[in-house]
């Protein structure tokens, strides 16, 4: 932790620290101390309100490297990398430079290896659902099988062709038997010129 009660009033009476309008250097360092109280008890998530509270109110680069204390213990290594790095450049002289770029390396070196970690994950749980999706061999010659074979005369098709069959032979039959009785006895025929009209 960088100790920020000296620093605040020595950043705001030499003018290095930036001020805004609205800043406040009495409200900024009451939550610098409460989160530094805070951060001592192992309380990082209040601790970080109160340093984002204190930089709210007077923006000191120290309050970046004490949120990204917070937010390192907190887990949240990539805003705490991005934290860091905004410390560093805005406190180019710090005596601690070359242990918090180390400390910045650990942590996007744990970042990359999480973000493999991860597509390594994914690329398994795609390749295991490949492989349910995927028809075992016996599986693909039993669904390329044909069904169980049913004798003909158990297939409808088989008996909608025998009644059509049935029901066409009958009419056929039916008119080749009307039609021949016709013929048995033909119908009297009148010649030309004759008078067929009967006489009484």
């Amino acid at each position: 932790m960088k100790v920020l009660c000296a620093l605040l009033i020595a950043a705001a009476l030499s003018g290095s620290a930036r001020a805004e309008e609205g800043a406040d250097l009495g409200l900024a360092q009451k939550h610098f101390q409460l989160g530094e109280y805070l951060y001592s008890k192992a309380r990082y998530q209040e601790a970080l309100k109160e340093f984002e509270a204190a930089k709210a109110s007077f923006h000191l680069p120290a309050l970046d490297f004490n949120i990204g204390q917070c937010l390192l213990k907190l887990g949240r290594r990539q805003e705490a990398v991005t934290s860091l790095e905004t410390y560093l450049a805005e406190s180019p002289n710090d005596p601690d430079r070359e242990q918090i770029w180390r400390t910045i390396a650990v942590e996007r070196k744990q970042l990359l290896d999480e973000s493999r970690a991860r597509e390594s994950r994914q690329e398994s749980t795609v390749r295991d659902l490949q492989l349910k999706l995927q028809v075992s061999p016996t599986d693909s010659i039993a669904a390329s099988a044909p069904p169980s074979s049913k004798p003909v005369y158990k297939k409808a098709w088989f008996w909608v062709t025998v009644v059509g069959a049935v029901v066409v032979g009958a009419a056929v039959g039916l008119g080749v038997g009307f039609g021949t009785a016709n013929h048995g006895s033909p119908s009297p025929t009148v010649p030309t010129g004759v008078d067929a009209t009967p006489h009484l």
